[in-house]
């Protein structure tokens, strides 16, 4: 009797956590990437600069475009989307930019955001 007992608790148990981790994922959030906010190119083709700029948040592994985070709720996802943007905020070197982008004057916002609004951003001027 014991050992029936005890297979049941085991089995409720396990019942337990596993309904327990399908709930812990519980939130869904697409973020958007990107550097479009504020942009402002002059001095010549457009096309070359965004390329450039482009070119460069990829050699750095910026994120870019949109993705998905999967959390317990709206702040886990959000703390996961700011925690992959600021690592690639802190790769970014400004003289780095400055040389790429030296026939243009450019001001852009490198930015991730969801629904809500924007969740942080970098900002860019070169002259």
């Amino acid at each position: 009797m014991k050992i029936k007992m005890a297979s049941v608790l085991l089995i409720v148990s396990l019942a337990v956590m596993f309904s327990a981790c399908d709930e812990a994922i519980s939130v869904e959030n697409a973020y958007s990437f990107g550097y479009s906010e504020n942009l402002s190119i002059s001095g010549g083709n457009i096309l070359t600069a965004m390329a450039a700029i482009e070119k460069y948040f990829e050699e750095i592994g910026a994120p870019m475009g949109h993705k998905i985070y999967k959390g317990t709720s709206d702040s886990d996802t959000d703390n996961q989307a700011k925690a992959e943007f600021k690592k690639a905020k802190d790769k970014i070197v400004k003289a780095t930019l400055d040389t790429r982008l030296v026939y243009f004057t450019v001001t852009f916002d490198y930015t991730v955001s969801r629904d809500t609004g924007v969740l942080d951003r970098y900002s860019y001027t070169n002259k």
